[in-house]
């Protein structure tokens, strides 16, 4: 079959994006990307067995979106991103009810991840190298991924009125560490681990990547790291398989998956196609804060995972504007960095200590004590979601 599409906005002009199509083929489910030509038309020639197709936009403002391969419109306008000002429901799932500029003030964070040009929002953070200089990286249409998770960790507004990070009050260190296409380096990542808890005393490293095999160089420097005083959380991984990825799995380490907002996302948006897949599964839904939520049916789960945080249909922006809902457990760990840097910034017991493996151990025993089960099987939720709530 032909696979053809044309996008255009509300105004009928039409949009620039990358479509990633998937389709069967001796068994196995393959992927095959295309860019639109000029006129928005996104076309795949001839794909027998196809199944669905997930369009990216390169212009930010519109929803990514998740369609039936063989139930395709000719032309589709695509739906765009919510004017959003106050606190988000990812906010309010984490206990977060108000902007507060000052939350998580004391606490020093480190992320590894695609280095970045720090702006709007983020002119606070400290953009370094792996030898700790700084770097100072083109402005990309769109947000790298490191961008992404530094500006859901502590991105600082300028109006009380638009929503920003969850600790915007924390101190932000990034080291790139990317080795290309989107992966990390894994030397890079061991060297950026130490230098984070060890030269800069970060009491929090976030770490958004993984790989289904164990990498001794960063295990040892997951462990050197807590011996500096720092505790390390990281994404549990994008593949649905009963074991999370490491260096998630490593028991020194903090494992978070993703969860959802039921029903957040237009028809046709992949939050929305997350959402409905986990309805008619009893173990992926449960209730928090009066919300109703859901498993991310794309995320690793079962050993090694410790907790969950929103992570699908997040939205990003940098202005005025959303720029593009992110989803993912990428996504998900910066969330608990963030809060566990609330808790820790206000625990006197937590900030009197010295930069021992009693500082890491004291930070987890506070992040298992603000968890709440939701329901969801506590093999994809593991101690369930932390809340600030459960600190009052």
């Amino acid at each position: 079959m032909t696979v053809e599409i044309t996008l255009k906005d509300a105004d009928g002009e039409p949009l620039q994006a990358l479509g990633n199509l998937f389709y069967y083929e001796n068994a196995e489910v393959r992927e095959v990307a295309a860019e639109t030509d000029a006129n928005g038309c996104l076309a795949f020639g001839d794909v027998a067995g196809c199944l669905e197709l997930r369009i990216a936009m390169f212009r930010g403002g519109f929803w990514t979106l998740r369609l039936d391969a063989g139930q395709l419109p000719e032309v589709l306008t695509c739906p765009p991103l919510p004017s959003c000002q106050g606190t988000m429901w990812w906010h309010k799932l984490l206990g977060i009810e108000k902007v507060d500029t000052a939350a998580g003030k004391g606490i020093r964070i480190g992320v590894i991840d695609a280095p970045f040009m720090p702006i709007s929002g983020l002119e606070h953070v400290a953009m370094l190298d792996i030898f700790g200089n700084p770097i100072y990286p083109d402005i990309g249409t769109l947000p790298s991924h490191g961008e992404v998770v530094c500006r859901l960790i502590g991105q600082r507004t300028s109006s009380l009125e638009r929503f920003g990070g969850i600790a915007p009050g924390a101190e932000l260190i990034c080291i790139g560490a990317e080795a290309g296409g989107g992966l990390l380096n894994p030397v890079e990542v061991a060297s950026a681990i130490v230098r984070l808890a060890r030269d800069f005393n970060c009491d929090l490293i976030n770490l958004s990547a993984g790989r289904r095999q164990p990498t001794s160089g960063i295990h040892k420097a997951i462990c050197e790291a807590r011996e500096f005083g720092a505790l390390c959380v990281v994404a549990a991984g994008n593949e649905p398989y009963d074991q999370i990825s490491f260096p998630a799995r490593y028991p020194e380490c903090v494992g978070v998956g993703a969860i959802g907002l039921k029903d957040w996302g237009p028809e046709g948006s992949y939050v929305r196609y997350m959402s409905d897949v986990a309805r008619d599964n009893a173990g992926l839904n449960g209730k928090a804060a009066d919300h109703d939520i859901f498993h991310y049916p794309s995320s690793a789960y079962g050993e090694g995972l410790d907790v969950v945080a929103p992570g699908v249909g997040l939205l990003i922006h940098r202005g005025a504007e959303p720029l593009l809902d992110v989803a993912g457990t990428s996504f998900a760990s910066p969330l608990v960095t963030g809060l566990l840097a609330l808790i820790l910034a206000k625990s006197e017991a937590y900030q009197g200590l010295a930069r021992s493996p009693e500082r890491p151990l004291t930070a987890l025993s506070l992040l298992q004590s603000a968890c709440c089960r939701t329901g969801i099987h506590v093999e994809r939720e593991g101690l369930g979601l932390p809340t600030l709530r459960s600190q009052l």
